[in-house]
């Protein structure tokens, strides 16, 4: 169920942050930024987690 989850944040919030990070304001990109690289951080810790 999080690979789920984890797989719709990336369609859902990927987009709309490379978007404001062309588009947006200075707080805008770096929300933008703190929001990629949290899901790059969670994508790298779901891998290296022990599966069961």
């Amino acid at each position: 169920m999080l690979a789920l989850s984890l797989g719709l944040a990336w369609l859902l919030l990927a987009p709309l942050s490379l978007w404001l990070l062309v588009k947006g304001t200075n707080a805008e990109r770096a929300g933008a930024l703190v929001t990629l690289a949290l899901l790059e951080a969670g994508t790298i810790a779901m891998h290296a987690a022990p599966h069961a």
